[in-house]
């Protein structure tokens, strides 16, 4: 996808995806992508910006409309609020035409990007870059969480991996190695100690049989409460990275 951001700066930001399929020039309207140009392969590039010209009032409406229901649209992030190990790390961003996407430790908790603002594929590049971040900042500051819920528990894991997936917080192997959603820094202490010894629980009962559940209510009897919380914790993820 495209990234890119419009001449005319009173028209709202959008993204171009260039599909084979696609027979005819649309725009769609989300919450995870904001506002995307879908173009037929060979098409003219700057038809995208007349086309979002054309339907400005439509594009401003719908934007409106998501965030009114609460609907996050993908923006770059100006901060990272890594509840669960109580940090919050600050973004810095600086335009350099021309030049690769890049980010930096510019000091304690606080990144510069780098790069061309204006280039395909700006948002993907910076998801990507900040999800690789996230992942070594997980692998360096979740592992303390881990040994703590299993020393309380009395439960223990063969290894810890940290991945950045989109639909689970977190799972366990037969052999018994966690797999953590380095996502689990934007929730809070408490939500991100309890997929942790959800997962840890399944080192014993690798499924959610009423002995699972009993296991996990033994170590934590609010298990209810925190399990609906997850339900709505994507909220806390900012929206480019969820």
């Amino acid at each position: 996808m495209d990234t890119l951001r419009p001449v005319d700066h009173n028209l709202p930001a959008f993204s171009v995806r260039v599909s084979p399929r696609a027979k005819r020039a649309k725009l769609v309207c989300s919450a995870s992508q904001g506002l995307v140009v879908v173009l037929p392969q060979g098409s003219d590039p700057s038809l995208a910006g007349r086309l979002v010209a054309h339907h400005r009032a439509w594009a401003e409406r719908v934007l409106r409309r998501l965030g009114a229901s609460g609907s996050r649209i993908a923006q770059p992030p100006a901060e990272l609020s890594l509840r669960a190990v109580d940090s919050v790390v600050c973004l810095d961003y600086v335009r350099r035409a021309g030049q690769e996407l890049r980010l930096n430790d510019s000091g304690p908790d606080r990144l510069l990007i780098s790069g061309d603002q204006q280039a395909p594929g700006y948002l993907s590049g910076l998801r990507a870059l900040l999800l690789s971040w996230l992942r070594r900042r997980a692998a360096r500051d979740m592992p303390p969480l881990v040994r703590e819920q299993s020393l309380r528990s009395g439960l223990a894991c063969s290894a810890v991996r940290f991945r950045a997936q989109r639909m689970r917080w977190g799972s366990c192997t037969a052999a018994g190695v966690l797999h953590l959603n380095a996502k689990l820094l934007f929730l809070s202490r408490e939500l991100a100690d309890f997929v942790i010894l959800h997962e840890l629980c399944h080192t014993v009962h690798m499924n959610h049989s009423p002995r699972f559940k009993g296991l996990l209510a033994s170590h934590e009897p609010d298990m209810e409460r925190l399990d609906a919380a997850l339900r709505t914790a994507g909220t806390m993820v900012p929206a480019l990275l969820n």
